[in-house]
């Protein structure tokens, strides 16, 4: 019997011969199920292609194990009509993505420490999941690698899902030029809050590049390699699944917006200081405390909605400390004082203390389109969960270079970033910033030309 085998490689070794293939001649790249055939004349990178039908079938809609709606591998939060709010909301863009890489082949253990590999089995999108468990006590770092041929990431932002058994573990991905010490890096447990770790769920790492750290001499435009790494401090073995590597264009250009969360009231006389540069913002307010000592009046919210000010929904208690039922009474709560009031911004929400996990997600997708959290990224435009949107806490500890230098990220990268204050005032406690510093960072904003827009008017459009 004859057997025919097509010309083929990876995706890496296309990549770097780049050949021209002869009219007719089928190429095949074996890890991303891609198949060319060639004209005789235009190299292979240009050549148009078709997909086998397990790659293919990743760019349909479809419905996973959990009932999450997936398009593209990618799994969309979509509002069930479960709740008071109803219908089905899609508040900001998801532009259509780029595989950065395929993780569920192809990754070679670079270290040789702990265990390390690839599962078709444990996913939370596309064909499969890097996994490695790693050894305890610092006595060794786990590390898979995969060449991807010379890639121009250097107007994207990139999203990834990583889940871990046990968050004492310490994580990074890292984007490299070079196989030596040339390569952008961000650790996994820094892009997020500390109350969004949660052991044994996926979580959703969405960060730009402004949220990398650099090593040596890399080059967003000569990315050829790209690593999952892992260890742990303490005398643990955690598992960690590196998931689905994607990336999303830059918007057009570069925004910011200004939220005030808990409804202080220095947030009134912040206000009034806005009005002077023209500028409006978010206020996410606890209704129980209105009118309380060092808080905003009634009339007060009032006269922010009527100056174009948007007033969203808050809380006292992280909700990732209550119960289903208790958290669910407390965003109740807050939507039925927001609904009654008919604010604007009255569809958007802030978890308290930025906690959110699967169960709070859920709860709050049933009466807001959109959840704001506390950590210390910014937002591409290309891609955005609504429900997990970073915003950076500002305190009195952060000196204004470091404010003001997010304002140049967002300026250079073309991000969103959402900065969120709590009191503007003299009060010695570190939620606070000055009038003065407050006054010298609008100003700062003012001349550097960036967009400043409240969350979800213009800012997404």
């Amino acid at each position: 019997m004859t057997t025919i085998k097509l010309r083929r490689g990876t995706a890496a070794q296309w990549a770097s011969a780049n050949p021209v293939l002869a009219l007719g001649e089928p190429g095949y790249v074996t890890d991303t199920g891609l198949l060319k055939v060639g004209d005789g004349e235009t190299a292979f990178a240009t050549l148009p292609g078709f997909l086998d039908e397990d790659a293919l079938r990743g760019t349909f809609a479809s419905l996973n194990e959990a009932g999450e709606l997936v398009v593209g591998g990618d799994v969309i939060d979509v509002a069930r009509p479960t709740g008071r709010r109803g219908g089905i909301t899609v508040a900001a863009p998801k532009r259509s993505s780029g595989l950065v890489t395929d993780t569920s082949s192809g990754f070679t253990d670079w270290y040789g420490e702990g265990t390390v590999g690839h599962t078709l089995t444990e996913k939370k999108a596309g064909r499969g999941s890097v996994v490695m468990t790693v050894k305890p006590n610092d006595t060794g770092q786990s590390m898979m690698l995969k060449e991807l041929g010379r890639r121009d990431l250097s107007r994207q932002t990139f999203k990834l899902w990583v889940k871990c058994t046990d968050w004492t573990a310490t994580a990074q991905v890292r984007l490299h030029t070079t196989h030596s010490n040339d390569f952008f890096y961000v650790s996994v447990k820094d892009a997020f809050a500390s109350t969004e770790w949660v052991n044994n769920e996926w979580m959703e790492l969405s960060v730009p590049r402004s949220s990398f750290r650099v090593q040596g001499a890399p080059a967003w435009d000569n990315i050829n390699m790209v690593s999952f790494l892992g260890w742990s401090r303490v005398d643990t073995t955690p598992t960690i699944w590196f998931n689905h590597l994607t990336a999303h264009p830059d918007g057009a250009a570069g925004k910011v917006s200004i939220t005030f969360d808990d409804g202080y009231a220095s947030n009134y006389s912040a206000a009034t200081i806005m009005d002077e540069f023209g500028y409006v913002g978010n206020t996410f307010i606890i209704p129980e405390l209105l009118g309380t000592s060092g808080y905003m009046t009634q009339a007060q919210v009032d006269d922010l909605h009527d100056r174009g000010w948007l007033i969203g929904g808050h809380g006292a208690t992280n909700l990732t400390t209550l119960s289903a039922a208790e958290a669910e009474n407390a965003v109740s709560r807050s939507y039925e004082y927001l609904a009654s009031h008919g604010y604007r911004g009255a569809e958007h929400f802030a978890y308290p203390n930025g906690g959110n996990n699967d169960q709070v997600r859920r709860i709050v997708r049933r009466y807001f389109s959109s959840a704001r959290t506390i950590n210390p990224n910014g937002n591409g435009q290309g891609y955005l969960n609504e429900y997990r949107i970073n915003a950076v806490s500002v305190y009195d500890t952060q000196d204004d270079r470091e404010v003001t230098s997010l304002v140049d990220a967002a300026v250079a990268n073309h991000e969103w970033f959402v900065l969120c204050f709590h009191k503007i005032n003299d009060d010695a406690d570190h939620t606070a910033w000055t009038e003065a510093r407050f006054r010298t960072l609008l100003t700062y904003l003012e001349d550097s030309g960036v967009s400043v827009a409240p969350m979800f008017t213009e800012v997404v459009a």
